[in-house]
């Protein structure tokens, strides 16, 4: 998803016309957040290999550019949290808005996730459940 961009109009309610947003994800490890790129996917598939993990954290960076035309204007970015839980055959995720205007709403930005997500599945994987 860090290499997608977005018209808000897609995500959510646009308080913001005419607008693009760029997701940007970081996992967590210690007490940072490392881009997810190839490389940063790779190593944790591997450590999920070795050891299944019970919760990852990440930061997700949500920035907004207003285009008119072929020009891009930068506006305040959204930054949330995202925790996802897994137990057997679940997957629990929190949300959280760190800061920002809150052009994309908590609930938006984890439809949006769970929609990648059975995107790149062969068959669905999420089902929404709850959204509280």
């Amino acid at each position: 998803m860090n290499t997608k961009t977005y018209n808000i109009e897609d995500l959510a309610s646009p308080s913001v016309p005419a607008c693009t947003v760029d997701l940007e994800f970081g996992i967590a490890e210690g007490k940072g957040f490392n881009y997810v790129d190839q490389e940063e996917t790779d190593r944790t598939l591997q450590a999920i290999q070795e050891k299944p993990l019970r919760i990852m954290d990440f930061l997700c960076a949500l920035r907004y550019h207003r285009t008119q035309g072929k020009e891009r204007t930068a506006l305040r970015f959204d930054y949330f949290m995202l925790r996802l839980a897994f137990k057997e055959g679940l997957m629990e995720m929190r949300i959280l808005h760190e800061r920002g205007p809150r052009h994309v709403e908590p609930q938006d930005l984890m439809r949006l996730v769970a929609d990648e997500i059975n995107q790149a599945c062969k068959k669905k994987a999420l089902k929404m459940l709850d959204l509280a």
